[in-house]
């Protein structure tokens, strides 16, 4: 072997060395800083999200250790919207936003030809200037012609304003709690769900998205819906939020 390929060995040993050593650290802290709410106060925090109700009694959405969500009869539609861009959350223009529910429950059953919102857990991203918005959503949707309902995960890119519909995906699924993610990188938006509770494991991608939202940050939004029927729950244990730029590793970690 020549002096040149011992030295370049040498270096890459030296290398590989120091990041081992250095993965725990990377590990540890990584996992603190990127959780952005575990709700495990008894009040929503209003430095984090501001509770909005769009329609019917408010009240929909209350924490108590945990986030709760419930409406009946189609009177409720209510979001928290944090009050600071993903950017400024995260430290970076490109991130991913992971939410874990469980026990979402819907007994919506749907007229033939229904045209109008589905009962549904969202989690929603879009910029201030803009309502060309990206969500993912755990859902009982509509079966068009005939009586009832399909449970889904759907993903959707679309403008709230004029309703106008720029691309939507859906899964059918008996999937009761999960994970719902939207990572942003490159101007293109990954809307993926987890039919599990493991962070690491089960991810199914759904639809990506190439949002026109120039360098303006979005901000993230959680909504319930409950629609036309019945009674829709569900609860939302954490919201994570960690900046894309991170080794593939780090961002598996919870």
């Amino acid at each position: 072997m020549n002096n040149l390929g011992g030295l370049l060995i040498g270096r890459a040993l030296i290398f590989l060395l120091s990041l081992f050593l250095a993965t725990p650290l990377l590990l540890s802290s990584t996992a603190q800083a990127k959780i952005y709410d575990d709700f495990s106060g008894t009040t929503i925090d209003p430095a984090k999200w501001n509770l909005s109700v769009n329609s019917g009694p408010p009240g929909q959405f209350w924490q108590n250790k945990g986030l709760y969500y419930s409406g009946s009869t189609g009177n409720g539609d209510s979001s928290l919207t944090s009050p600071k861009s993903i950017k400024e959350i995260s430290g970076a223009s490109n991130f991913v936003v992971t939410v874990q529910f469980r026990e979402f429950s819907s007994t919506t059953s749907y007229p033939p030809d229904y045209v109008g919102p589905s009962s549904q857990f969202r989690v929603t991203i879009h910029p201030p200037s803009t309502h060309d918005t990206v969500a993912v959503f755990r859902a009982v949707t509509p079966m068009g012609p005939v009586d009832g309902a399909e449970h889904q995960f759907c993903a959707i890119y679309q403008n709230i304003d004029t309703n106008e519909f720029h691309g939507y995906v859906h899964k059918n699924t008996s999937a009761t709690s999960g994970q719902l993610r939207l990572s942003l990188a490159g101007g293109v938006v990954t809307a993926s769900y987890n039919e599990t509770l493991d962070p690491k494991t089960g991810w199914q991608q759904l639809a990506t998205f190439t949002p026109s939202w120039g360098s303006d940050s979005p901000i993230l939004i959680l909504g319930g819906t409950d629609a036309v029927n019945g009674t829709t729950t569900f609860e939302v244990d954490k919201v994570s939020i960690t900046s894309s730029s991170m080794p593939p590793l780090l961002l598996l970690i919870d």
